[in-house]
């Protein structure tokens, strides 16, 4: 962080900067300002920096967190607002909040549109991850629930117009709202009872009918649960969605 020089001496330097367009901080020997600072605070990629003066006088330096930081500078208070049951992480990142929803096995009426006929299939829906960062939504299917970990695997939900590289969601003309803690229930709604499914992206997400899950569909009713061994793995653990690394 950088304290504004108001020196006649800084206010050239400044400009120079500016002119030269230098994409690097300024050295603190150009720093040119009566009084010293309070604290210091250096930014790095992986680490804050704090420096100030202890009780005894002397400059001592140590790291902090970026929260700490965040709160030591805004002095606001900040909340998610009410979490939907489930809601298993939230962040913020590139200045957006996220969130990830951990939701249980449970009956969702798909709406299938496939060679011009309209049907709606019942069925048991296995565990699901559902993460959304700015209008940015992904879904992924699990396995495992009773040993969920940071390390657990993610596997290809069972949906077509879902993408098997990101777990994005190819939404068509729907366009549902901006990521907060409200929305999540909303656009998971929309996903998987409002939208109309088709064959588009249907390929690679069931083991038994590697051409289209919609095949997979058939032998399955609402009273019979989604074959776990049936999914095809994602490459991808839940590290990556709580850490919000998946979204790039």
């Amino acid at each position: 962080m950088t304290i504004v020089p108001t020196t006649r001496r800084a206010k050239l330097l400044r400009r120079k900067f500016i002119a030269n367009r230098l994409s690097r901080p300024w050295p603190r020997e150009v720093m040119v300002i009566d009084a010293p600072p309070l604290a210091q605070i250096d930014i790095y990629s992986d680490c804050v920096i704090l420096t100030r003066r202890d009780a005894a006088g002397a400059w001592r330096s140590f790291p902090i967190t970026p929260e700490a930081l965040a709160q030591s500078l805004g002095k606001l208070p900040s909340t998610t607002g009410f979490l939907p049951p489930g809601t298993i992480a939230n962040g913020i990142k590139d200045g957006h909040p996220f969130y990830v929803q951990y939701i249980a096995p449970k009956v969702v009426a798909l709406q299938v549109l496939e060679g011009g006929v309209d049907r709606v299939v019942r069925i048991q829906a296995p565990p699901l991850i559902w993460a959304a960062w700015k209008g940015d939504y992904r879904i992924w299917a699990m396995k495992e629930i009773k040993t969920v970990n940071l390390n657990t695997p993610l596997y290809h939900a069972p949906f077509p117009n879902t993408y098997n590289a990101s777990g994005a969601i190819c939404w068509g003309s729907a366009r549902p709202a901006l990521a907060s803690a409200s929305s999540l229930p909303a656009a998971l709604r929309l996903f998987l009872e409002e939208s109309l499914f088709n064959n588009h992206i249907a390929g690679d997400k069931s083991k038994a009918f590697p051409g289209s899950v919609l095949r997979r569909y058939d032998d399955l009713d609402d009273k019979t649960p989604y074959p776990l061994d049936d999914l095809v793995a994602a490459n991808i653990t839940l590290r990556s969605v709580i850490d919000g690394a998946c979204w790039r």
